[in-house]
């Protein structure tokens, strides 16, 4: 996993690495149209050592797994060759391991008509890499207690972590690639954002005229959705591709690795701890549309 769900240029990106290949490198791709054939290479690491990380712990009471205990394996800056868009650090090991590694690179400064958002609140809620997601845990349920949301499930979700599905590229390629592609494809004035970069820097839809939300973007934080909404009062237009967006409520939390690297869904809000000790606006529930 990367410590940076986005990252712009001048930044510098840690990659937290575990495998059973003696040594590997890594290939950044430029995910897109070009001719037909889906990525651009734009660079690639030197050989790099490979080795086991140590397991990652569960924090009991939330549920949460998280591997900020794991050492970083490789950093790399992200310099101008990195054209903001949509990215995978494809992971390749000697012994002919492969995974993949998402990041989104954004510029600070577009003024591009379309904003895609990529979905790491959502992506994150589903992974369930350690046994834990927003939908599923380990153990038995006290007799008699509701089968939906199931009892053990997370309440936070750690973004230090790989993703337990698709390579590791999670739904990327099933649920925001092709529209990306077709941007690309068409020429679209196309800009690329994370829905964590709204939730740190929500300001930025004023800088583009529609908002892209890519297929079941369910999950949002209440800096996004406010961002949305600031924006659609102002004239934006906003695009939903998938069924179920703006479902679910969270809100970002740090972890030792960085600012906004946790993500809160008690989806219960008596077991809130914010619930009537906080600003009620960020106390999870449910649903947006929970009382």
């Amino acid at each position: 996993f990367a410590d940076h769900a986005y990252a712009a240029v001048g930044d510098t990106v840690r990659l937290f690495v575990s495998t059973p290949a003696p040594s590997y490198h890594v290939v950044a791709y430029r995910m897109g149209w070009y001719g037909g054939t889906g990525a651009r290479q734009v660079w690639t690491s030197g050989p790099a050592v490979g080795g086991a990380q140590p397991g990652c712990p569960l924090t009991p009471g939330v549920n949460m797994v998280s591997c900020d205990n794991w050492t970083s394996s490789l950093s790399f800056p992200i310099t101008p060759s990195f054209v903001q868009g949509d990215y995978l650090l494809k992971l390749v090991g000697t012994g002919g391991q492969e995974s993949y590694v998402p990041l989104t690179v954004w510029s600070p400064t577009s003024t591009a008509t379309y904003l895609v958002v990529n979905r790491t609140f959502t992506e994150e809620g589903w992974n369930a890499y350690g046994g834990y997601s927003f939908y599923q845990g380990t153990g038995p349920c006290p007799p008699g207690s509701n089968p939906y949301p199931v009892c053990n499930r997370a309440r936070v979700v750690s973004l230090d972590r790989p993703y337990d599905t698709g390579r590791g590229a999670a739904d990327f390629l099933g649920d925001e690639f092709p529209l990306i592609q077709f941007c690309e494809r068409h020429g679209l004035d196309a800009t690329y954002v994370s829905d964590a970069t709204l939730d740190a820097d929500p300001q930025i839809t004023a800088q583009h005229r529609v908002l892209l939300s890519l297929g079941h973007d369910e999950t949002w934080s209440y800096n996004e959705r406010q961002a949305a909404q600031t924006a659609q009062t102002h004239g934006m237009n906003l695009v939903f591709f998938g069924s179920a967006a703006v479902l679910r409520h969270v809100r970002m939390q740090a972890s030792p690795l960085g600012p906004g690297r946790e993500e809160v869904n008690y989806r219960d809000s008596s077991e809130d701890p914010l619930d009537g000790h906080g600003n009620p606006l960020l106390v999870t529930g449910n649903t947006w549309s929970s009382p």
